[in-house]
């Protein structure tokens, strides 16, 4: 990983329940544009205050046509932007063209700078790829909801694979041990609230015991 893609790397991978499949021209991925502006915001802080456009221009074509250009400023640069749309057909306007012109012209200017690029890049296309952005979605989110506790268990079985305790007597006499690695006084491991920082704790001790072991 390059210096230079830091930023491309941390936002080039879209979660797929920020798109939506578009039937038009052809069929596309569509990217949620709240979502990516969100993204940006994490980077560089408020819209209007950290990053900002500046001269905004409609100029209006033939066949109903809108040309945008803009000026768009992220921490201390500048960078000129556009895009174009159909604001009428025939006798009747598009009375959201100007925000939907606007938004494109913002999401292709951030996709330069990485965000979204897997969907730019076609990969949204490949079904496998997709399915496998929604498994690891799935076990983030499966990760998340684990206790600390239960992540302790998970972890330093795996850890000492067939020399694990074999009972509960066996692994609250284990965690006492660990407790008292860490300096920590316990009356029972049955007290230990399931998601105190303690289990975080004697985790770590798990391992050093281990790596010291080896």
């Amino acid at each position: 990983m390059s210096d230079n893609t830091n930023l491309w790397d941390s936002v080039c991978v879209t979660d797929p329940e920020t798109t939506k499949k578009v039937s038009q021209r052809g069929g596309f991925t569509a990217i949620c544009a709240q979502s990516q502006f969100k993204e940006a915001t994490k980077h560089f802080g408020p819209f209007g205050i950290k990053w900002h456009l500046s001269d905004e221009r409609f100029a209006f074509l033939d066949h109903g046509m809108c040309l945008y250009q803009a000026n768009l400023h992220i921490r201390g640069s500048c960078s000129s932007i556009c895009s174009s749309i159909q604001w009428a057909k025939g006798d009747r306007p598009d009375v959201d063209f100007a925000k939907k012109v606007s938004t494109d012209a913002i999401t292709k200017a951030l996709s330069r700078l990485g965000y979204n690029s897997d969907v730019f890049e076609g990969k949204f296309d490949d079904n496998k790829y997709v399915a496998k952005l929604k498994e690891e979605k799935q076990k983030e989110a499966t990760e998340d909801a684990m206790t600390k506790k239960a992540k302790f268990f998970r972890s330093v079985s795996s850890l000492l694979e067939g020399k694990a305790p074999k009972d509960g007597d066996e692994w609250r006499a284990y965690i006492k041990l660990l407790c008292n690695g860490v300096n920590e006084k316990i009356v029972t491991v049955d007290t230990i609230d399931d998601n105190s920082e303690l289990w975080d704790k004697i985790t770590e001790e798990a391992v050093r015991q281990r790596v010291a072991d080896a």
